[in-house]
């Protein structure tokens, strides 16, 4: 008797490939792209504040205590370091889809959208963590 295999655990089986699987595959792609061009962003704008604000703060009230750099620039560097790391990771995934499109064999990976779910889920508590004892920088 054969272990019972869960359907999720198979690839799906394609009559065979369309434009519309590589389309989609390609969305997906372009998706995950500008995602990356946001996190980037969105890290290059939190460190210039990071390292802005003090500065400004400094010129305004000179008792305002010097913040140090490590602290200012770290979560902006960690940003653009996930968002550069995301387009490698798109490339990889599209690749791997592409080549199951063609093979007519689909499968979903968990792997994947665990891992960048988790990562995204570990910046969101450093920039929370850091706001809450950073409270000067808001």
């Amino acid at each position: 008797m054969t272990p019972a295999i869960q359907s999720d655990q198979l690839p799906a089986r394609l009559p065979r490939a369309s434009a519309a699987e590589y389309l989609a595959n390609q969305r997906t792609f372009l998706a995950w792209i500008r995602t990356s061009i946001a996190v980037i962003s969105f890290g290059f704008v939190t460190g210039k504040l990071n390292l802005m604000l003090p500065l400004l703060a400094a010129r305004a009230d000179s008792n305002v205590p010097a913040m140090p750099s490590v602290h200012r620039f770290s979560v902006g560097l960690w940003m653009m370091a996930f968002g550069g790391l995301l387009p490698i990771m798109a490339a990889w995934r599209y690749y791997v889809v592409n080549r199951a499109i063609e093979r007519g064999a689909v499968k979903s990976e968990r792997g994947t959208v665990a891992f960048v779910a988790l990562l995204v889920v570990l910046l969101a508590l450093v920039i929370i963590i850091y706001t809450i004892t950073k409270p000067e920088m808001m």
